[in-house]
């Protein structure tokens, strides 16, 4: 992971977190956060026959005030020497191959009632209301890859009534953005 795209993970990490807090700090009807170890050794990678073990280590927090909800969640992934490292800065510390590659994603979802900001009832048929969604997802991951996913989504959201729990249906309009390291390659 450079230093570029760390900071860049750090910052969007800091804002979407931040608006989790304050929408929290200010009428927290509910919330759960949850933090969370897995290991796998059955993972595989584009164009990589090997199996490879990964660490995971997993942030997500969910919580609903007034008028919405939010949802967070970051993943940190370690992977084996199977999945190796890109030396694009030439260190001697990882040359290519040596260490495993390290991967983050962060997925930050923002649900806005309609309902309550109009002061007016939305619902129809099955569906009990519905709200403005909106959102991002970020990754990055060191490899000679080197993807930098950069994806904005928005939407209307539909809840629908059930007798236990919940079902939504988000039909969210996206623009995603990439990063491609190799070299003669679109986005590289």
């Amino acid at each position: 992971m450079t230093l570029r795209s760390a900071k860049t993970l750090a910052i969007a990490s800091a804002i979407a977190l931040a608006g989790t807090v304050s929408a929290t700090a200010h009428a927290a009807n509910w919330s759960d956060t949850f933090i969370g170890y897995r290991f796998g050794t059955q993972f595989t990678e584009p164009n990589n026959t090997q199996k490879i073990r990964k660490n995971i280590l997993q942030f997500t927090h969910a919580s609903g005030y007034d008028y919405g909800q939010n949802f967070l969640s970051v993943d940190i992934l370690q992977s084996s020497k199977k999945d190796p490292t890109d030396n694009t800065l030439g260190t001697t510390q990882t040359p290519y191959g040596k260490t495993g590659a390290t991967e983050a994603y962060l997925v930050y979802r923002h649900q806005l009632y309609i309902s309550k900001l109009a002061d007016a009832d939305f619902s129809f048929g099955p569906v009990k209301d519905v709200t403005l969604t909106a959102g991002f997802d970020l990754n990055t991951k060191n490899t000679q890859f080197a993807p930098r996913k950069r994806l904005l989504v928005v939407g209307p959201t539909f809840k629908f009534d059930v007798p236990k729990g919940f079902v939504d249906l988000s039909l969210l309009y996206g623009k995603e953005w990439n990063h491609c390291g190799l070299k003669g390659f679109p986005g590289s």
